[in-house]
């Protein structure tokens, strides 16, 4: 038995270090992937106009289909001094429909469940950008629910950026991670695996940060939107010196991911004879013992519903990565 529990703690340890995301975790599929060499309006809506409470949210900046646009291959997301006036609403003491910029927003038709998200990305680094990655729950004020921000990046901490989920008007966790000078300045992947146990953010497709789904009362557990958008950070006037100094800039989008596990949950495996043909996704559950030979320098990722077993004689070979996982079928 003594061989089981130091496997076992090989396992704990890969877990906490080395999560796997779906381009090198079979278990994965294809949800939907936007590559933006055009803005597909059968999947995006573009935000016009004011954005105001019964919306997702509300913002200083007008926004405009103007600053949705694909170039090279990109999605690209601009704000820029662009006054509005107009009488539909106040804001952080504005004079009432008075936005002094103009911004972009892009939200899916569909919603989306449990999953892996990410962008590849370059957002803006400068004083007054707000680029924003998220989950949004519902159309509607009274059911706003369920939120979960992948990042949202506030150009004035060009190393920071900030994961947060909100429950009930409430942010009940919430938490920014900084890994390196000018991380807003370079393309980076900004993801987030999310199902009813738990949320994991990842950075370049590296674990940042997990937190259990459970705590405190959460359960993030509604079909969501996936926004992307631009905005500011901060009340701006005709008196702030960067109502005047303000230049023009963009949240850059070369490509969106969304996966599923795949869900094969009343599969009872014991013993895999061959990982080439071996047909991945969620089982009930796993029993492996000596008999199951891992391959060398090999990737192995192993997903079940209830419990994966690793038997007296199980071994992972040297250069070869093995993560296994618990997790609900959804």
């Amino acid at each position: 038995m003594k061989k089981i529990y130091l496997i076992l703690l090989l396992f704990v340890f890969v877990f906490a270090v080395q999560a796997q995301h779906p381009q090198q975790d079979p278990n994965w599929a294809v949800n939907f992937i936007d590559s933006f060499n055009t803005i597909n309006t059968n999947h995006w809506y573009i935000e016009t106009g004011v954005r105001q409470a019964g919306t997702p949210g509300e913002d200083l900046a007008w926004h405009s289909a103007e600053n949705v646009y694909s170039q090279e291959g990109q999605l690209r997301l601009q704000i820029k001094r662009d006054t509005m006036v107009h009488s539909d609403c106040t804001y952080n003491n504005h004079q009432e429909g008075t936005h002094y910029f103009s911004s972009g927003s892009i939200i899916t038709h569909n919603v989306y469940h449990y999953g892996y998200y990410e962008i590849y990305a370059k957002l803006p680094a400068d004083t007054g950008y707000w680029s924003s990655f998220w989950l949004w729950s519902s159309d509607n004020a009274a059911m706003w629910e369920n939120e979960i921000d992948v990042i949202e990046a506030l150009g004035y901490h060009p190393d920071t950026v900030i994961g947060n989920i909100h429950w009930l008007y409430q942010i009940k966790t919430d938490t920014s991670y900084s890994h390196f000078c000018g991380l807003m300045s370079d393309y980076h992947w900004y993801g987030i695996e999310w199902n009813q146990d738990r949320i994991i953010w990842y950075l370049d497709r590296k674990i940042v940060r997990q937190i259990r789904n459970t705590a405190d009362g959460l359960n993030i557990c509604h079909p969501m939107k996936i926004i992307l958008s631009v905005g500011l950070d901060q009340y701006i006037d005709e008196n702030s010196v960067l109502f005047h100094t303000f230049i023009p800039n963009s949240m850059f989008v070369d490509e969106l991911n969304v996966y599923r596990l795949k869900c094969d949950c009343s599969k009872i495996v014991n013993e895999i004879y061959n990982f080439s043909t071996f047909q991945y996704g969620v089982k009930k559950y796993i029993k492996l013992s000596g008999v199951t030979q891992l391959p060398q320098n090999g990737n192995i990722s192993l997903r079940a519903k209830e419990y994966i077993e690793l038997r007296n004689g199980f071994e992972v070979p040297l250069g070869t990565a093995f993560y296994a996982d618990v997790n609900p079928c959804q």
